[in-house]
């Protein structure tokens, strides 16, 4: 009920649920995907470490760089709305090469596949790393510090927690039921379309 009437009272703060579920899901079927890639192409143990670890590395540090240079002059010149919605139009893009790509993989192909899964998931990283948490935090900076602080709850236990559960447990299913590359072909269109109501969130 206290969820409800303040989603009510401050309609942006369901929009931006929405938007937080959606961005968690994405993410979580991009690294799923991700991580099955590096299985099923690195064999061996120490490099499979070494190339996540690299993979990582560039991950944070890119995000540091958009977090305390790129994207405090970024949002000096640009509308916050502009940003958002060039997020899941990123991902939209990426998402679609990786599903056409793994839809059309062949075995000289995988690792290609791989590169442009790793470039998918990297992306997504960052832009949840960097972006997409600015941009919530600009957000609930213009709300009262009532709105602010129960929404920051809220959203946390509705949209992160409960996304994330419900993506891990339909995951769990899919990989017991499915064969392996109708799985990763499934996933990646999945990926693929959920850019598709997270762009329409956050106009």
């Amino acid at each position: 009920n206290k969820s409800r009437a303040l989603f009510r009272r401050v309609p942006v703060l369901g929009v931006l649920c929405v938007d937080v579920m959606l961005c968690q899901c994405l993410s979580a079927v991009v690294t799923f995907l991700f991580f099955r890639q590096v299985r099923q192409n690195i064999i061996n143990d120490q490099e499979r470490a070494g190339w996540t670890g690299n993979c990582y590395a560039w991950i944070n540090g890119l995000s540091g760089v958009f977090q305390f240079f790129v994207i405090p002059m970024i949002v000096t010149r640009w509308n916050m709305l502009g940003l958002w919605a060039i997020m899941p139009a990123i991902m939209g893009f990426l998402t679609f090469c990786m599903a056409w790509t793994t839809q059309q993989q062949q075995e000289d192909t995988r690792f290609q596949t791989l590169s442009i899964v790793a470039g998918a998931f990297s992306t997504m990283k960052i832009l949840e790393y960097s972006f997409h948490g600015v941009c919530n935090e600009l957000l609930f900076a213009s709300l009262d510090y009532e709105s602010r602080h129960v929404g920051k709850q809220e959203i946390a236990l509705l949209a992160n927690r409960f996304s994330k559960s419900l993506t891990a447990v339909t995951l769990s299913l899919l990989t017991k039921y499915m064969t392996s590359r109708r799985l990763d072909c499934i996933l990646s269109w999945t990926a693929c379309l959920f850019t598709i109501p997270w762009f329409f969130s956050s106009l």
